[in-house]
């Protein structure tokens, strides 16, 4: 669970969007609008960058970069 704190008015819309690993790894849903982003069942294709996007249309937007690293085991021989 990632999350993304965010105060101003009039309120940010929070936006999330993840940059791919490789060419052949895609974010499952390009963006999602919510200030918390839950991954479940998470898998090692959704390790990565993530970012929150923050804009009301007040100023200059914020943006928040999360890494995410995926620890995982092999299946055992």
């Amino acid at each position: 669970m990632l999350q993304c704190l965010v105060t101003g008015h009039p309120r940010p819309q929070v936006r999330w969007t993840k940059t791919a690993g490789s060419a052949s790894d895609k974010f499952q849903e390009t963006s999602v609008f919510n200030e918390t982003l839950r991954i479940e069942r998470i898998a090692r294709t959704q390790g990565g960058r993530y970012y929150c996007k923050a804009e009301n249309g007040v100023g200059v937007p914020a943006i928040k970069s999360i890494r995410v690293d995926v620890q995982y085991l092999d299946e055992p021989m």
